[in-house]
């Protein structure tokens, strides 16, 4: 019986989301809850205040692992809320080491088909909040807008399991009813 803790853990955790660990270069890191089964993420997209550590400018590196449970093609898009015209900005997306998106002064691909076998995945987003020429009396030079927000868009969420079965997390609560049950009846 003394397996059974073990057991119900390993359960328990096989449904638990994977962790994001997001950089924050020269200041530190946190992580923050991630998906099981996809690299979708969003750090205030929306609403553009993004401040980690209290900061409005700052680079970022965003990093997680998920598992494609169902092989095969997924749409994902890169997504910022802001205007890009007059801004620059970097976004550097990859999984295993491969860019799929970015987005860059010189050009965008913010929206990328990924097709992905069975197993399991790294992700990372190399992220630069956007800067703005602005004029500075006879200078121009280039200033942080204060618009920060980046998110992973992931449209088709096809790569997690194909069953309609809810997830099994319900199962953790129901186990540890039905051994005790069992048990009463030794």
């Amino acid at each position: 019986m003394k397996t059974f803790p073990l057991v119900l853990a390993a359960l328990c955790s096989a449904a638990q989301a994977s962790d994001i660990t997001v950089d924050i270069f020269g200041v530190g890191s946190y992580t923050t809850p991630g998906s099981l089964y996809s690299p979708e993420l969003d750090f205030h997209s929306q609403t553009l205040d993004w401040r980690p550590f209290g900061l409005t400018y700052f680079d970022a590196r965003i990093r997680g692992s998920f598992t494609v449970v169902t092989p095969g093609v997924d749409t994902l898009d890169l997504y910022w809320a802001g205007s890009p015209l007059n801004f620059r900005q970097g976004s550097n997306f990859y999984i295993d080491g491969t860019q799929y998106l970015f987005w860059e002064s010189d050009g965008a691909k913010t929206r990328a088909d990924v097709s992905l076998v069975a197993g399991s995945h790294t992700f990372e987003l190399d992220y630069t909040p956007p800067v703005a020429e602005t004029n500075i009396g006879s200078d121009v030079i280039s200033l942080p807008t204060g618009k920060n927000g980046v998110a992973i868009i992931d449209e088709d969420h096809s790569w997690g399991p194909t069953s309609s079965v809810p997830e099994s997390s319900w199962l953790c609560w129901l186990v540890p009813a039905g051994l005790l049950l069992l048990r009463r009846k030794q």
